[in-house]
């Protein structure tokens, strides 16, 4: 599933095909069955740990371009609640994202490099070595 694929469906479709992808994603985190995933049953009680949360989320975000906070896993709400945050999110202009780094990214049409602030931390680091700041010994 995608962004754009769920974009050519309309508003109850939308909902309904994202239930469904949330269904499948989460029963591949838990490696069972989809048909055991109840729609209605609330997420924090499926028995989803940290890592398959994090495996959801990333898979979510990857395919649709959305972030959905991890801890709204962990709180009372359903499927339907996660898929009706995700559609309001795709109706959402880039710029009213949730995750700016996600609208920054589609407005330059460009990923930030992810290792841009590790390396401006090496920078500061090498300068503050070198004597630009040198410590107190």
């Amino acid at each position: 599933m995608t962004r754009e694929s769920l974009g050519a469906a309309d508003p109850p479709g939308r909902r309904k095909q994202l239930e469904s992808y949330l269904r499948e994603q989460i029963a591949a985190g838990l490696g069972i069955p989809v048909q055991r995933v109840e729609l209605g049953a609330p997420v924090n009680g499926l028995g989803l740990d940290s890592l398959m949360i994090y495996e959801v989320k990333r898979r979510v975000r990857a395919d649709l371009d959305v972030a959905l906070p991890a801890v709204r896993f962990f709180e009372k709400v359903t499927i339907p609640d996660l898929a009706r945050e995700i559609a309001d999110q795709l109706e959402q202009p880039a710029d009213q994202q949730q995750n700016p780094s996600l609208a920054r990214q589609r407005a330059t049409g460009h990923a930030t490099d992810p290792n841009g602030r590790r390396r401006e931390r090496s920078t500061l680091l090498q300068r503050y070595w070198r004597g630009v700041a040198r410590p107190h010994t």
